[in-house]
């Protein structure tokens, strides 16, 4: 059983498994790209399968916004390396809290909003319109927003070097995401602050509260059935 400490995290435990398959998965794309580059086939790969504006609005590409999280930059392996060492360090400790099926799901979903950003940005910044937007960071956004809200006191090596608390980590990572595009920053910032905002709104406005609202329920439960024990008692002695 994985024992995660929720007061230092330095990087993810055990391999969960929705973790393992989604990293065996990218990095088998990856592979695929970089035999792709070496015949001359990479940039038609990422036009197919990466997220175009134009291409979703004009020729319903609609498969894209699923396709991206799953392609990284042929010429840059350390797009894909620390984006499975994000995934395995933030995703490991949600996935043994939820289970693989719910973490899954969560995963994609902050990866489909991440890229309904790029998306909307490509509308609002016509330079973003044919520009093709490739990797998981929407997704891993996503992931790193609920642990920061779920374990907000924890304590994270920032950049693999710097000790901060999760819930400070949280804001310095959305100022930077502001900031760098605003800046006009080539990455993909429209897709980390959807999944991050995301991951963010799931946590607070749907698994929280639900949380609570079971735990209450149970308390009522535990209430009621102990009533009922002491009225059947009282019966039974009469």
């Amino acid at each position: 059983m994985y024992n995660y400490n929720p007061n230092f995290q330095i990087i993810g435990g055990r391999l969960t498994k929705g973790v393992k398959y989604t990293i065996f998965l990218t990095t088998a794309v990856y592979m695929l790209q970089l035999i792709s580059k070496y015949l001359d086939l990479s940039s038609l790969l990422i036009i197919l399968f990466g997220l175009t504006p134009s291409l979703v609005f004009q020729n319903l590409y609609i498969h894209q916004i699923f396709t991206y999280m799953l392609l990284h930059s042929p010429t840059d392996p350390t797009h894909l390396i620390f984006n499975m060492l994000g995934l395995w360090m933030f995703g490991s400790p949600l996935e043994e809290k939820w289970g693989t099926k719910i973490f899954l799901k969560f995963y994609i979903i902050c990866g489909i909003v991440g890229g309904l950003f790029i998306l909307a940005s490509g509308l609002i910044f016509t330079s973003a319109y044919n520009i093709p937007t490739i990797g998981q960071s929407g997704a891993l956004f996503g992931l790193i927003g609920a642990f920061c809200v779920l374990y907000a006191e924890s304590r994270i090596l920032f950049y693999f070097v710097i000790p901060i608390k999760a819930k400070h980590m949280l804001l310095i990572i959305l100022i930077i995401s502001v900031l760098y595009a605003l800046a006009g920053s080539p990455y993909s910032f429209p897709a980390h602050i959807g999944g991050l905002l995301c991951g963010i709104i799931i946590i607070k406005r749907l698994y929280l509260p639900s949380i609570l609202i079971s735990t209450l329920n149970e308390i009522s439960s535990r209430y009621r059935r102990k009533r009922f024990r002491v009225i059947e008692k009282d019966r039974y002695i009469n």
